[in-house]
């Protein structure tokens, strides 16, 4: 998907959260729940969210090893 602008920054340090983040808009956008563009804040709101799943699942990795 050719995004361009904010995203294509994202893909210059992490391209691997580059295509998250464009499945998740994607993912938004078919049902529904995107009315036009994305914001930069909104953008900003997403990668958030996702690094916080991310430490949580780091976490719970790390507490089930013995």
């Amino acid at each position: 998907m050719a995004t361009g602008g904010p995203v294509s920054r994202i893909a210059l340090v992490s391209a691997e959260r580059s295509r998250q983040i464009e499945g998740i808009i994607l993912r938004m956008a078919q049902s529904g729940q995107l009315r036009g563009r994305v914001s930069e804040e909104q953008l900003i709101d997403l990668l958030k969210q996702m690094e916080d799943a991310q430490d949580k699942s780091t976490t719970r990795k790390s507490t089930i090893v013995v």
